[in-house]
């Protein structure tokens, strides 16, 4: 899509089914919301506006928050993880250990 500068902007689809068949953002920071969780899923239905924060905790009950390395964390590896790092270990050799 053109920027009106004569640049181009990445719209994703979600944003455009939302606001074609939703409306405008209700409020500036309105977000989309995929609410079963299936980001590819961008029919009408599964859309909505919300808050940033309903939509990270959408995330967490769906499970399909990541870290921001990329890749899930079990409960098991989060306790080990503030276990070591509780005990005096480095955040740059803890993420080598669990991602490396």
């Amino acid at each position: 899509m053109r920027d009106g500068h004569g640049g181009s902007r990445r719209t994703y689809v979600h944003i455009l089914v939302a606001e074609a068949f939703l409306g405008e953002r209700p409020f500036p920071k309105a977000v989309v919301r995929h609410l079963d969780g299936v980001s590819s899923n961008n029919k009408l239905e599964n859309l909505a506006w919300g808050t940033y924060q309903q939509n990270e905790d959408d995330k967490r009950n769906h499970g399909t928050w990541e870290s921001r390395y990329g890749g899930k964390l079990t409960d098991a590896q989060r306790d080990r993880i503030r276990r070591r790092a509780s005990n005096g270990e480095s955040q740059r050799h803890l993420r080598g250990r669990v991602w490396g």
